[in-house]
């Protein structure tokens, strides 16, 4: 919805999109940056850009297929059928194209090198970052909330271990123990200054150490992730193996 549309020069200051291919009518819609909640980021993905509107008023058709998952389905086959190799050639007619349309850097195979070298500086430890990692954090960042990342996880059998660990959001900590920029920044909306983050009230998840020795709040703890390998299938009504015997019930169920 495009009803908190936040000060847009607070957003020509951090170089935001302001330049839009919409009739004049549609006014762009600008997030209200204080709302971030636990995670730090506030979605504006398949909103109204026009400002007062409510869903029931605008909406976006679903989408089914984008041409952006094309692209990312050609870079992870290229992937896997190279066994773990990807040309820069291949990135740069798949992923980078997304990128581009982003403004943000190209990825390469030397990306990876490079993320592991700062993950050495950082933490002190090995980076074990591949380029097929890379691909797949690309499905995570570009298709997020179109419903496509549980199905990720399990058709790469890693769901039981990427879904059983902290979901972590804000990082508040530097490694020193000094809040980091987030905890304290804070800015003047007409006559009322707000804070651009703020942690759940109430909340007992509390926070974790991570490799580099910072600290990031914790949206949802492990304990509350019951995800296992026979989650990967559903059960079998029972109605259905009363109706056919023959049926064998799904392991675990």
């Amino acid at each position: 919805m495009g009803v908190n549309g936040a000060d847009k020069g607070l957003y020509a200051k951090a170089d935001y999109v302001t330049t839009f291919d919409f009739p004049s009518a549609c006014l762009p819609y600008y997030p209200e940056i204080t709302s971030t909640g636990p995670t730090g980021f506030v979605n504006r993905k398949m909103t109204s850009e026009r400002y007062g509107y409510q869903d029931a008023d605008e909406a976006y058709n679903y989408p089914v297929l984008r041409l952006a998952e094309v692209y990312l389905i050609y870079a992870e086959a290229k992937c896997e059928l190279g066994n773990g190799t990807i040309s820069d050639a291949d990135l740069d007619k798949s992923i980078n194209v997304l990128h581009q349309r982003g403004g943000s850097a190209a990825i390469s195979n030397a990306s990876v090198a490079m993320a592991n070298a700062n993950y050495l500086a950082n933490t002190g430890k090995s980076g074990s970052l591949t380029i097929l990692d890379l691909i797949r954090n690309e499905r995570a960042v570009e298709l997020r909330n179109e419903n496509l990342r549980p199905y990720d996880l399990m058709r790469w059998g890693i769901a039981e271990t990427e879904l059983k660990q902290n979901f972590l959001g804000v990082v508040t900590k530097n490694a020193d123990g000094t809040d980091t920029e987030i905890v304290n920044f804070k800015y003047t909306v007409g006559d009322t200054e707000k804070s651009a983050w703020l942690p759940v009230a109430g909340t007992t998840y509390g926070y974790e150490t991570i490799d580099d020795g910072s600290q990031a709040y914790v949206v949802i703890p492990a304990s509350q992730v019951n995800m296992t390998r026979k989650n990967y299938l559903y059960p079998i009504p029972l109605a259905q193996i009363q109706l056919n015997p023959a049926l064998l019930q799904n392991p675990g169920y």
